[in-house]
């Protein structure tokens, strides 16, 4: 869409909100302008590029019936034809003038006022007379809803006949049958105005528009089937959800990367509506099925897999959809999906791209630290169920480790975990989710418990002692404890087991192998460590953050069948 961008820096336009004209104008110089291509991000915005050959009105506008929602400030129309400068854009109201078939007795009227017929009346003979058309058609709505009937004009050779239209039985006519009956409405319409000058207009002309609207997203997910051996067959899948516009044979580009909408909550003012179109609640921020915009659902994509892909639903079928291998455009990765005819409303699964990705099995038992007893008084909020049994009885973790060995980024997504054996039907694992890995980076994603690594765990207060002097007129002790990780493996194969214990209060150093440290509790946690929810429901005391801190505790264990390790580490805890 870079060529359309750069085009628009040569055109002056004008947008502004009001009539296009009191005079009516034909429905057949309106026009509709199909998209052409379109970006889509994962949090439901797309940057539409419509263009195409339109009809020009007779005053030398192109009138088109497209009005879009876009956000503010990202509405750029543009004229290609080297004669037709676009000079403004107006949205409002347009009166049209269509014809159409007359279905009714007063249409039909309508339709051969002039002609010669003969009428039959509900009572009394047929009699010929001229038509000469209904008088409350010429009047306004208001008027006519006021009188109680219509009233149908005849010129007869004795005069002109006023005569109801509820007595007209039937009318014979003697000539042709005029079918077709001219209607006005008001319509929300886009007119491009164009400066043609001394130039010739002609019928049709190039002209297109670009903006930025919430109501195309895609969705993306992985299927990851292990082989047991090391290697993993990775697939990922783009749902579309359309809301926005037909699409027809359009590039769709598929956006990796969170870009920054400054003002994405504003509609600009060509929209002329009050609110944003409703959307599902995929397309609402305030869903529970949205992904946020850093590193959720709704961020960071990979992709890119070239060749064809055939029998997606909602092509025609001579349609192929096409994806491109992806390309990296500043901090964005882009990939392109073309030949996709989706309508608005309608959703759309497709694939992707498909990489194979070496694994291993990592194991990991992460025990956290909860509140503290001084902190449990009456009123305050109480740790929930889960936490106080994962505290009880803790577990390890088996998880998957993917290295991405290919050349785009996996994107954050959920992700099915299959087992392939050879010979055997796929097994499902477990559902886990895909975060975003850079090309060369690790990604974990969660399989179950392993049960048959079993953790003992025990703590406890070996010393207190008062400090000798008040800090604050506050007396302290330091309290020491000491705690024990005994890890029993019951597998069949050697494994290796990634430990951490976070604790409050400060850690001492270690014996043999491990590492003992500090964390940054001051601006709410670090890149391998983050708060707690309950962590800001508690009234924490002024002297606990000058006193106390957090630490943690890491080893990585390596187990045989049968082996026990036992680990022991130390730390003190200042109270009052």
């Amino acid at each position: 869409m870079k060529r359309w961008i750069v085009a628009l820096w040569g055109v002056a336009t004008l947008v502004g909100a009001r009539p296009a004209g009191a005079q009516a104008v034909a429905a057949t110089s309106v026009s509709s302008l199909p998209v052409k291509e379109v970006t889509v991000f994962k949090d439901g915005h797309a940057f539409v590029l419509h263009q195409g050959r339109s009809s020009v009105a007779p005053n030398g506008n192109v009138i088109l019936d497209q009005l879009p929602s876009p956000v503010m400030g990202t509405f750029w129309p543009f004229s290609l034809e080297p004669t037709g400068k676009l000079n403004s854009v107006v949205a409002g109201a347009v009166t049209l003038r269509r014809n159409r078939s007359a279905i009714s007795l007063r249409e039909l009227i309508k339709a051969n006022v002039g002609r010669r017929v003969l009428v039959n009346e509900v009572t009394g003979p047929p009699y010929p007379a001229t038509l000469r058309g209904i008088p409350a058609d010429s009047v306004t709505p208001e008027v006519r809803r006021a009188g109680n009937s219509d009233v149908v004009l005849l010129e007869t050779d004795k005069g002109t006949r006023l005569v109801p239209l509820e007595r007209i039985r039937d009318l014979t006519v003697k000539s042709d049958l005029g079918r077709t009956v001219s209607q006005t409405e008001q319509r929300p319409l886009l007119t491009m105005k164009l400066d043609w000058g001394s130039a010739p207009r002609p019928r049709t002309a190039e002209v297109g528009m670009l903006y930025l609207q919430k109501g195309l997203r895609w969705i993306p997910s992985y299927r990851v089937s292990l082989d047991g051996v090391g290697k993993a067959t990775v697939k990922l899948q783009a749902t579309l959800v359309n809301e926005l516009a037909d699409l027809k044979s359009v590039t769709v580009n598929l956006v990796i990367g969170a870009p920054s909408f400054a003002l994405k909550d504003q509609l600009d003012p060509i929209a002329l509506q009050q609110t944003a179109a409703q959307l599902s609640p995929f397309f609402r921020t305030d869903s529970a099925s949205r992904f946020g915009f850093s590193n959720g659902m709704m961020s960071q994509v990979a992709g890119g897999m070239g060749g064809a892909l055939g029998g997606v639903p909602g092509n025609a079928p001579e349609e192929r959809v096409e994806v491109d291998a992806g390309n990296a455009t500043e901090d964005l990765f882009v990939f392109a999906v073309r030949n996709v005819s989706l309508k608005k409303g309608e959703r759309m699964v497709l694939p992707v791209a498909e990489y194979s990705l070496p694994y291993k099995s990592v194991y990991a038992l992460d025990i956290p630290f909860g509140p503290p007893l001084e902190l449990n008084s009456p009123g305050s909020p109480t740790p929930t169920t889960d936490l106080t049994r994962a505290l009880a009885a803790p577990k390890v973790v088996h998880r998957i480790r993917l290295t991405n060995t290919g050349p785009h980024p996996l994107t954050t997504a959920p992700a099915l975990l299959l087992r392939a054996e050879a010979g055997r039907s796929e097994q499902l694992l477990a559902q886990a989710m895909m975060t975003y890995a850079a090309p060369g980076a690790p990604v974990d994603l969660t399989v179950t418990q392993a049960l048959d690594i079993r953790v003992a765990r025990s703590e406890r207060e070996t010393s207190r002692t008062p400090l000798p002097e008040k800090y604050r007129d506050e007396t302290l002790s330091r309290v020491e404890l000491a705690g024990e990780l005994t890890l029993t493996s019951l597998r069949r194969e050697p494994v290796e087991v990634v430990v951490t214990r976070t604790v409050l209060g400060h850690v001492l150093p270690l014996e043999g192998d491990g590492k003992a440290e500090m964390l940054n509790a001051l601006d709410g946690g670090s890149a391998n460590f983050s708060l707690p929810d309950w962590w800001y429901g508690f009234p924490w005391p002024w002297w606990w953050r000058h006193q106390n801190g957090i630490g943690q505790f890491s080893w990585t264990v390596r187990l045989n069948p049968g082996d026990s390790r036992t680990l022991k580490y130390q730390w003190y805890y200042m109270v009052p």
